[in-house]
């Protein structure tokens, strides 16, 4: 729109108010320059901003009203967590809301332990995505699980009890853990593991027990390596990452 106002096809923009026209005031006052250049009026329908000094007083009281706003909303939203209520959004697979509250899913709340002690067990993500749909598992649009959807569960802190909201963890919020500890950070080394685990340029059938199998010393995931000898000869086995 504004760069269309270079080929005077309209004379005025029409907007709600003035912070609609703008994230902040340095960029609402460049997008009036721009407008003004081109002999472009803006007009606001629930204010009247005056094209003079005064305007851009107001202007500036109008951004100051919209970060003030934000800042009450965030501080509310803060509140709202701090007493282990939901902030609304989705849902984490596994618990429902009472009383505004999350608590433990009867019905769902199983699967995800059988998620953790799944991955734990050296099963891959696809393999737990696969058993899940086979069992007629779907997200709460009714769709089937995907890879990603199994994985944001392996990585959410709630499963262990900490509560956490646009990317700041409540420890001290009261919230009801379905994972102990210890398994989510058994799991979360291991995510880490398989992601560093090398490229392989062999087929899974010739390895079959990727994923599966772990060091006896150190508990590591151990993957496929293959090597040929002196003689030619091509060596397959098994070696930790670590």
């Amino acid at each position: 729109m504004l760069k269309d106002t270079a080929k005077r096809q309209f004379e005025a923009i029409i907007i709600w108010k003035i912070d609609r026209f703008g994230r902040n005031r340095e960029e609402i006052a460049f997008n009036k320059y721009h407008c003004k250049k081109n002999v472009v009026k803006v007009l606001y329908t629930a204010e009247s901003i005056p094209d003079t000094p005064e305007g851009i007083i107001l202007e500036g009281m109008a951004e100051y009203y919209s970060v003030q706003l934000a800042t009450n909303v965030k501080r509310g939203m803060d509140n709202v967590v701090r007493k282990g209520q939901s902030v609304g959004g989705t849902i984490p697979l596994g618990y429902r809301t009472v009383d505004k509250r999350l608590d433990p899913d009867p019905k769902t709340a199983p699967l995800i332990k059988q998620i953790f002690e799944m991955y734990a067990a050296g099963s891959t993500q696809k393999e737990i995505v696969d058993h899940l749909n086979a069992e007629g598992l779907r997200n709460r649009r009714g769709s089937p699980l995907t890879v990603n959807s199994i994985r944001a569960v392996l990585k959410n802190k709630k499963y262990i009890g900490i509560y956490h909201y646009d990317g700041k963890e409540y420890p001290d919020v009261n919230f009801p853990a379905l994972i102990d500890a210890e398994t989510f950070d058994k799991v979360q080394r291991m995510l880490v593991q398989n992601r560093k685990a090398p490229a392989r340029k062999w087929t899974k059938a010739e390895y079959l027990l990727t994923g599966k199998l772990f060091c006896g010393l150190c508990g590591h995931t151990m993957v496929g390596e293959c090597g040929t000898g002196k003689s030619g000869a091509k060596y397959c086995y098994y070696n930790c990452l670590w």
